[in-house]
């Protein structure tokens, strides 16, 4: 998926505190 794409997704999951692991795996993984 395209970085802007991913850069919202995870700046989304830190703003609303709820990045977690698994979270952070699946953006991480292809």
């Amino acid at each position: 998926e395209p970085l802007g794409v991913t850069g919202v997704i995870v700046g989304r999951a830190l703003y609303e505190g709820r990045f977690t692991v698994g979270e952070a795996l699946a953006v991480l993984e292809p």
